[in-house]
């Protein structure tokens, strides 16, 4: 009987080994299973993680964290750690490191399959391990978390800062110039450890009246959370309510080179998820240059979704002067980063004009951790009822095509997840897949100005500020102005018939309105006298005139049989 294999951890690899106890004479080389998308991220954090693993996953202030965090009355601390696939390989020794610092009294895992995205804090599946802390490390979309006290560790690539600001000084910005320009630094979150002092040489070498470098939260405090309240499930509080990830209390969150500052920060100041402060409220992002510290193509470690939300939101209105990009791979500096995201905004801008027509739109739910999702969707199915058209929500896991598919009826869908998660790459969709803001102007909330963001605030803020928002379709999310939701209702009435010029097409085209929801109705002055005589269902109709309907059950029309004993044995002997 041949010996069993020995496991033993391989320190920096890139695959796990493969387990076999076949002879390796007779053994062939099984075909890989990890993709290779994986292999080519792990060989690129391979040298950083090799040259330092501490200071790489920040091994000190991790356990700096957990011990301030751990709850006092809790006998056994249990502490998840989410990594993405090209970090796995080290679990064990980070497992190993944490829990040589709590020996007896905590239990440290590593959270399986994300329920949506690597990037998204995985609370659903903390919440159903009783979680007490989450510790995530790799790519962040940097969303808030207040439901589970959470860590943040990104990773430490190298950069040369030196380099950097050399570069940046022989743009072209002459001394002269520099005295009248300002400066905003963004980066990608694998060079965070950095831009401290990149901020102080910018300021202490050049002449710009202002740098301000975007911030990012280590960490989320949750001072009131009761891992009492999370037995009873993710999903239930007190009385069977909905569990809010967006809850009324004060949340102190740590952020890099300043103390703390409060989770509630306006819209205005993030994007890309950095917290931009320190810019004065007569000022805008039109006074600044902005330069971004990170990749600048799609490379092994990303696609870089966050460099492209960045340049989407300040190469259009309301946006920087200008745009530049230090990429610390190849250290090189480029000053036209707008062409990078232009052939994006033009597709954005294909899907969007698709949806004007659409008639039943589905909500597709990517998120259940970011805060205010439940906002963002009750504002989605306002906008669509307010334009006469029908909506479904569905929450589907991790989005693909497949799953998608299976709603043929849907003739367009409105992903309400994360920003690293907004815009789908996938050309293969049936029908366009667009984002909340994208929707609302595709359903005449606002026009295409050319300001663009995939965050949630300003979404939020732009459809509570428009009349064909949340207020018009729904009594309980008016905007208080009565007389002016009633106008906007008469001027809706008035257009119903009008057509829409597509820029898909070339043509105009007939709005595809199935509904016109009415307040206030006196159902008894109409036929039925408010008794439900007819039920419409927008995929009822769809269903019904589709030549093929599924199985037919037959029920009651089949003849009844006695069960009787099948065929046996292999089916290649059947007669």
């Amino acid at each position: 009987m041949p010996t069993p294999p020995k496991l033993e951890f391989n320190e920096g690899a890139i695959s796990a080994p493969i387990l076999s106890v076949t002879p390796a004479s007779n053994a062939n080389t099984p075909p890989s299973i990890i993709p290779q998308s994986t292999i080519d991220e792990r060989a690129h954090f391979l040298p950083a993680i090799k040259a330092n693993f501490h200071s790489f996953y920040e091994t000190e202030k991790t356990i700096t964290w957990l011990q301030a965090a751990k709850p006092k009355s809790t006998p056994l601390f249990k502490i998840a750690l989410q990594l993405p696939d090209y970090l796995l390989p080290d679990s064990p020794q980070l497992i190993i490191h944490i829990k040589t610092s709590f020996p007896n009294d905590s239990l440290v895992y590593i959270l399986g399959d994300t329920t949506y995205g690597s990037c998204c804090v995985d609370q659903v599946a903390a919440d159903h391990l009783s979680s007490d802390a989450i510790v995530h490390y790799g790519r962040s979309c940097l969303t808030r978390n207040t439901r589970i006290p959470t860590f943040n560790v990104f990773g430490r690539l190298p950069i040369d800062v030196e380099d950097c600001v050399k570069q940046i000084i022989g743009l072209g910005l002459e001394q002269q110039q520099q005295q009248q320009q300002k400066l905003l630094v963004l980066y990608d979150v694998f060079y965070e450890h950095a831009i401290g002092e990149l901020e102080e040489r910018l300021k202490n070498d050049c002449d710009f009246v202002s740098v301000v470098a975007g911030m990012v939260t280590k960490s989320f405090e949750n001072s009131t959370y009761d891992s009492e309240k999370a037995n009873r499930g993710c999903c239930e509080g007190e009385g069977g309510e909905d569990y809010e990830v967006e809850r009324e209390v004060e949340v102190e969150v740590e952020v890099e080179r300043v103390s703390s500052v409060s989770a509630k920060v306006s819209h205005e100041n993030i994007i890309g998820g950095l917290i931009i402060e320190n810019i004065p409220p007569e000022s805008s992002l039109e006074n600044y240059n902005l330069i971004y510290i990170g990749p600048t193509t799609k490379t092994a470690t990303t696609s870089n979704k966050q460099l492209l939300n960045i340049l989407m939101r300040c190469c259009g209105t309301n946006g920087t002067k200008t745009q530049m990009i230090y990429d610390p791979t190849t250290s090189t500096l480029h000053n036209d980063a707008h062409s990078l995201c232009k052939r994006e905004l033009q597709r954005r801008f294909y899907l969007t004009s698709k949806t004007k027509t659409a008639s039943t739109i589905g909500i597709v739910v990517g998120t259940l951790g970011v805060t205010r999702f439940r906002e963002v969707i009750t504002r989605c199915r306002n906008l669509i009822a307010s334009a006469g058209k029908k909506s479904y929500t569905f929450v589907v896991g991790k989005i693909n095509v497949a799953k998608l598919a299976n709603y043929a009826e849907i003739e367009a869908f409105v992903i309400v997840a994360c920003p690293e998660n907004s815009l789908l790459e996938s050309r293969d969709f049936h029908v366009p897949v667009i984002t909340p803001f994208e929707l609302g102007v595709a359903l005449g909330g606002r026009e295409w100005d050319g300001f663009y963001s995939v965050e949630f605030g300003d979404f939020l803020a732009e459809s509570s500020g428009s009349g064909s928002g949340s207020g018009s379709g729904s009594g309980g999310d008016g905007d208080g102005n009565g007389n002016d939701n009633e106008d906007d209702d008469d001027d809706d009435d008035e257009d119903d018939d009008a057509p829409v010029y597509s820029m898909v097409t070339g043509k105009y085209e007939t709005k595809n309105k199935i509904i016109n929801q009415q307040q206030n109705l006196n159902l008894e002055a109409y036929p039925g006298q408010g008794k439900l005589t007819q039920f419409d269902s927008a995929a009822g109709t769809f269903l019904k005139n589709r030549e093929y309907q599924g199985l037919e059950a037959n029920v009651g029309m089949t003849e009844v049989k006695a069960a009787v004993e099948g065929l046996d044995g292999i089916a290649s002997d059947y007669s």
